[in-house]
């Protein structure tokens, strides 16, 4: 079954709890289907030391996280998606060449933001558990964001 399919049918059960999310200084709107917890840390990201904010919670045997970071310079935000997209790929234990094969990468288009761009890829977790991850990665103005499911 697809990540989608997987979705719409646990939409309306009880196990998500559906709620609206919205990180202050930034534009972004986003629906949680449980309560999420928050996290900063600082981040070596486009040659600085950035702080990424992160908004993620567990429901339903799938993770779902929105991240995001204020990077000051409209010139570090290519850079930034690109070396968000490798990490994410590193985390699930993945060559960063898989960015590139067309069967990772689906399409997206957000009005209002610079840069945006999908990532679907299978991969391992640290528990050596296969993992499933579709994430978006998009930028407005100085802020580069992050929408992922992990199944």
């Amino acid at each position: 079954m697809t990540l989608s399919a997987v979705l719409a049918l646990s939409a309306c059960s009880p196990t998500f709890n559906w709620r609206e999310l919205r990180p202050a200084g930034t534009p972004l709107q986003a629906l949680m289907p449980c309560k999420p917890e928050h996290a900063s840390r600082t981040v070596p990201l486009a040659g600085a030391a950035t702080e990424m904010h992160l908004h993620s919670c567990d429901t339903g045997g799938l993770s779902f996280a929105v991240a995001w970071v204020e990077l000051g310079d409209t010139a570090r935000v290519d850079a930034a998606v690109a070396e968000w997209s490798r990490a994410s790929l590193a985390s699930l234990r993945l060559a960063p060449e898989v960015i590139d094969l067309p069967a990772a990468r689906w399409a997206l288009q957000l009005p209002g933001t610079s840069q945006s761009s999908g990532l679907a890829v299978q991969g391992t977790d640290p528990q050596g558990q296969a993992v499933q991850m579709r994430a978006a990665y998009f930028a407005r103005g100085t802020q580069v964001f992050q929408a992922a499911i992990d199944v």
